[in-house]
């Protein structure tokens, strides 16, 4: 008994005496239906899910997916498991196959705004800026860019909200105090 794990030639030789003969066998070693998933490898930011689907050609039957012995083409996962997520399919010769899809949880982005405690006289202009992500949106005002310039009237409070590459997205908040221009009297005398 022989469990090849590639096609592997086999020869016997068999004796009667002094005489010899010999002959050949091939055994053929199917590798079982190739599984490919998708999204490979997933990134998911903290706390949501993505959907993981495998194909394979020469599959007959239901995929299964393990943890879980769920039946089927595509599972909605939430990256907490270590060790990941296996699919295993089986060909019509009954050969199986399996496959591991480790779903990667992307960090969220650390956004900084600075000056951390701006300030302006009422009229004059400050320049905020953000650093941690590759995009980023300003509120009040719907502005986007690392980097704004505002002209608050009155103390105003403006909400960054950063992305990484993955998607991820955090805010960061400041305040900018106006400081009133002073009230200039003069007189003169006589």
């Amino acid at each position: 008994t022989f469990s090849p794990t590639v096609t592997t030639n086999y020869t016997v030789i068999g004796a009667s005496g002094a005489c010899t003969a010999t002959t050949n066998i091939t055994a053929s070693v199917n590798p079982g239906p190739s599984i490919t998933i998708t999204p490979n490898p997933a990134s998911v930011c903290p706390g949501n899910s993505t959907t993981l689907s495998a194909v394979a050609p020469g599959a007959v039957g239901a995929f299964t997916w393990q943890p879980g012995a769920i039946n089927a083409t595509s599972i909605v996962v939430t990256p907490t498991l270590a060790g990941g997520y296996s699919v295993s399919a089986i060909d019509a010769m009954g050969c199986k196959s399996t496959y591991t899809a480790n779903p990667i949880e992307s960090p969220l982005p650390t956004i900084v705004i600075s000056p951390s405690t701006p300030s302006v006289c009422q009229g004059s202009s400050v320049t905020l800026s953000a650093t941690g992500g590759v995009s980023y949106t300003w509120q009040p005002g719907n502005l986007s860019g690392a980097s704004i310039s505002v002209a608050p009237a009155v103390n105003t409070t403006y909400t960054v909200t950063g992305a990484n590459a993955a998607g991820c997205t955090s805010t960061s908040s400041v305040t900018v105090t106006v400081s009133p221009l002073p009230n200039i009297t003069a007189s003169a005398s006589p």
